[in-house]
């Protein structure tokens, strides 16, 4: 387990996790309760929504707002948490697999696998904490005592998951269904009472949505109004599906998702015991979930974690060439599944990325919004400019323009300042008639996709005069 921290740390250290696209909106609450402020997303005003507040559920609002507070606000603080929920993540999983005398070698691939699945798209999602709370609860239930008071903490985190990352609510119902089953064919002499598992499961229910209400200050009709508002921005399940797959899944995971099957089909003669039973139902509610929409960043964990539970159980059984043949395979896929991020690893070592920030960084820190000229931040800046003390009146980039649409260019404003890093810079050129010299990049391997800006926290003022217009897609 201690690997697993050091794991994480050193990545830490890289400036993992890498700035993603909806850093500030998923952040911009938990920011606003930090700084004394009310469950408010004051840098998505820019869509025009009345309750910009309730457009996702508040727990990672509060539990990132009470870290922030303990730690202080800064770039590192805001990075910290999503790592510590990796390793929470890492905690559990080998403690479950332990449980199950798994060989020591799978132990040692879990920290690789839970990168693996976060950190290509996992930015500051709340999508961490959410599987961080539902592998926590699943180490209680396989590892504590049957006492009343541990089911009803299992219980508890479980329900919370919903209010804290929507998409993993199916997860959460399907372990607390296979949960309760699992407790009613154990022996007699183990078994709780079931009326009091019920209690328990009920009791949780109860207390979890009490704090959610206070959360929303008992607001819940506007809540749902909101959320299910903005819910139509993404109302197209299947092209939701195809998004998860193709892009926040992307070709080189896609082994990792056929992993399951392969180690079934491999583990086939064995007899099947609760973790192959509770791999088999947890492929069933994901694809449940890509029939629903429901898939997201995160969720290829599913697959993964199935995978790590059936080598955990079943590796033992195999040996020879067999053995080191799956050994093989399993390595392969992880690290292919890290492809992008192993490259920027190589370069932050050899000190390809550099830290400068250029000309203009006393200039953008100058900047003050008017109504008259608006200031749009996008996630790179936000980071390396401020450190995610973004000054009262700037306004999130990626979420600037009115709902349903979401980067500010969409609604294009001559009078408006953007202060972009390089990422954002080539959206522009890409998106608008903007003509800015692209940034240096440095050119490792592979298609034009694998290429990374050298200076990535270069700053640029750019007036939104100089865009023109939208470029026809």
């Amino acid at each position: 387990m201690w690997g697993a921290l050091i794991f994480f740390a050193a990545l830490w250290c890289l400036d993992f996790p890498k700035p993603y696209i909806d850093d500030l909106f998923y952040c911009s609450g938990g920011l606003s309760l930090a700084q004394g402020g009310g469950l408010d997303y004051p840098l998505i005003a820019g869509q025009g929504l009345a309750h910009s507040f309730f457009v996702y559920p508040p727990t990672h609002s509060y539990l990132l707002a009470g870290w922030l507070k303990l730690f202080g606000i800064s770039a590192g603080s805001m990075t910290a948490f999503p790592m510590a929920m990796y390793c929470l993540i890492s905690v559990a999983t080998i403690a479950i697999l332990r449980h199950k005398h798994s060989s020591a070698w799978v132990e040692w691939c879990v920290p690789v696998a839970v990168a693996a699945a976060f950190l290509r798209t996992g930015g500051l999602r709340p999508d961490a904490l959410a599987i961080a709370m539902l592998m926590m609860a699943l180490m209680i239930f396989e590892i504590a005592p049957r006492k009343h008071r541990w089911l009803f903490l299992f219980f508890l985190l479980l329900f919370f998951v919903g209010s804290t990352a929507p998409r993993m609510a199916i997860f959460s119902v399907a372990i607390i269904c296979f949960a309760i089953f699992s407790l009613w064919r154990e022996p007699l002499n183990t078994r709780p009472k079931m009326e009091m598992v019920l209690l328990n499961t009920m009791t949780a229910l109860g207390v979890s949505f009490l704090i959610f209400l206070l959360m929303i200050h008992f607001r819940l009709g506007e809540f749902l109004y909101t959320f299910r508002l903005h819910l139509t921005r993404v109302a197209d399940l299947s092209s939701s599906t195809r998004m998860f797959i193709m892009d926040e899944v992307g070709v080189l995971s896609w082994p990792l998702l056929g992993l399951p099957l392969l180690l079934l089909l491999l583990f086939r003669r064995r007899p099947w015991d609760r973790p192959t039973w509770f791999v088999a139902w947890l492929g069933i509610t994901f694809l449940m979930a890509g029939v629903l929409g429901m898939l997201g960043p995160g969720a290829i964990w599913f697959p993964i974690f199935a995978s790590l539970l059936l080598l955990g159980s079943g590796f033992r059984t195999i040996s020879g060439w067999r053995a080191i043949g799956m050994q093989g395979v399993v390595l392969l896929a992880l690290l292919i599944g890290n492809g992008k991020s192993l490259v920027a690893v190589g370069g932050e070592l050899t000190g390809k990325f550099h830290r400068g920030q250029g000309e203009q960084r006393d200039a953008a820190l100058a900047l003050q919004p008017s109504p008259q000229h608006r200031i749009f931040v996008d996630t790179e800046q936000a980071r390396y400019l401020f450190g995610y003390r973004i000054p009262p009146g700037f306004l999130a980039f990626e979420y600037g323009a009115p709902f349903p649409k979401e980067y500010v260019f969409e609604d294009l404003r001559p009078s408006d300042i953007y202060l972009v890093g390089p990422q954002t810079l080539e959206k522009l050129n890409e998106r608008t008639f903007l003509n800015h010299p692209s940034p240096s990049k440095w050119k490792p391997v592979g298609p034009k996709r694998w290429w990374l800006n050298q200076y990535p926290r270069w700053i640029y003022i750019i007036p939104a005069e100089d865009c023109g217009k939208l470029r026809a897609r």
